[in-house]
């Protein structure tokens, strides 16, 4: 996979804003599962997706994989009908709230993403 110094400048953006960054990675590949990767650190240019399972956050991995196919099945129509800047607006306000909902809790590690008010993915 590519990385380009973009993606890399937004991630330290957000680490400087209070964030712990990550992306994740789906390998195109019979019963393959999510990988998702820290960014600090990480550098740009192609990377072997294999390679970056020693970035890994296995306890994330584990509930992206739960949660990807009812997420998916559940929001998938409906946001393809939103325009892209619509549903950029929407994510970053998710992520100010997860944010201050993780502050509020510093010694927790746990994402919630239920803490996001999912109405605005419905038509």
């Amino acid at each position: 996979m590519q990385l380009g110094h973009k993606d890399v400048e937004d991630w330290e953006k957000k680490s400087r804003e209070g964030y712990e960054t990550a992306f994740a990675v789906l390998r195109i590949e019979l019963l393959s599962d999510w990988i998702v990767v820290k960014t600090k650190g990480i550098p740009t240019g192609t990377i072997l997706i294999g390679r970056l399972q020693g970035r890994a956050i296995p306890q994330l991995q584990e509930e992206v994989k739960g949660k990807f196919p009812e997420v998916l099945a559940d929001y998938a129509p409906h946001i393809l009908n939103k325009p892209q800047e619509d549903v950029l607006a929407y994510l970053d306000k998710c992520l100010e709230k997860e944010k201050k909902n993780s502050l509020a809790r510093a010694d927790e590690r746990a994402f919630n993403i239920s803490s996001c008010d999912r109405s605005f993915l419905k038509p």
